[in-house]
């Protein structure tokens, strides 16, 4: 008889340097959300209820126009063209200058030309600066960005490269993850937006790893297969535990290379072993799929029963 793949802890992204840890949902927002220009499309344009994304990637409610936190880098006008960033005593931005107020060049990019900055574009941070999203702040900030790009090993968001949030779960040791609005901002293969950062709606891709490749990840790391911030299914590099054949775990972290922790009753899960549904296992048995199924990259995974 089929068994579902044990599922805890593993919706919500952590970040160590917000020092938080366990499961957390996306948060909920609602219709005119005062968070403007922060609530990012999900997954195939996905918004809260009562909003609807806009050309720009966020989500807007009934009394905001979509579309309208698009950062454009020409003129370096203000809604009105009165130059709100003081670059025109004449009412116009004159688009010159070095940049230095977010103005300029047509880059439009620093201090100043988002507010919030922007974790996923990066618009609104000095040069040196990153815009990173911390769980229990009100909204993305620029500090200092380290130099780590993406699949770094890292302890804290200061660790990461500007566009990359520090990806941990449960005090484990993270992994660098590029911030995006949809999967296509992750760069093919297997990665998904599907990370949430806890307490917020901004997401982080995860890892372009392959789950049966037990050496497809760091040393004392496994390409763990876990649920996400959309309920679909993806693959990341986390430390893991060791526990092998029919060991008792509790998350899928706790288990070896090539093993699943898998529901075996109510309150108790052990690790088997990972397959592809219809293989035939080293035990003679053929690999059995679970209830739902368990789907990425087009494979069905399963478990050989014994």
């Amino acid at each position: 008889m089929a068994r579902r793949l044990l599922i805890r802890g593993l919706v919500a992204l952590a970040l160590a340097a917000a020092g938080a840890a366990g499961a957390a949902a996306v948060a909920a927002c609602s219709a005119g959300d005062p968070r403007s220009c922060t609530i990012t499309c999900g997954a195939g344009g996905a918004c809260p209820d009562g909003t609807a994304c806009g050309t720009d990637s966020y989500c807007h409610g009934s009394g905001e126009a979509p579309g309208s936190c698009a950062q454009g880098g020409g003129d370096g006008a203000g809604d009105d063209g009165s130059g709100a960033d003081g670059s025109g005593d004449d009412g116009t931005a004159d688009g010159g200058g070095d940049g230095a107020d977010g103005t300029g060049d047509g880059g439009g990019d620093g201090p100043g030309a988002c507010d919030p900055c922007d974790p996923v574009t990066q618009c609104g941070c000095a040069d040196g600066d990153g815009c990173y999203v911390d769980g229990d702040a009100p909204g993305p900030a620029c500090s200092p960005a380290g130099d780590l790009g993406e699949e770094g090993s890292c302890a804290t968001d200061a660790d990461c490269a500007a566009g990359f949030a520090c990806h941990a779960e449960l005090g484990l040791r993270g992994h660098c993850q590029a911030y995006c609005n949809r999967d296509d901002d992750c760069g093919g293969g297997v990665r998904l937006c599907n990370r949430a950062v806890a307490g917020t709606d901004v997401r982080t891709c995860t890892s372009d790893c392959d789950p049966l490749d037990t050496v497809a990840c760091g040393l004392g790391e496994k390409c763990t297969l876990s649920e996400g911030a959309d309920a679909r299914w993806d693959a990341r590099c986390l430390q893991h535990g060791g526990a092998i054949d029919f060991e008792e775990c509790i998350e899928q972290w706790d288990c070896a290379p090539g093993y699943l922790c898998v529901e075996v009753d109510v309150g108790f899960a052990e690790c088997e072993t990972f397959c592809v549904v219809g293989d035939s296992c080293s035990s003679g048995s053929i690999c059995s799929g679970f209830f739902p199924s368990v789907v990425l990259g087009g494979i069905e995974y399963g478990f050989c029963p014994f």
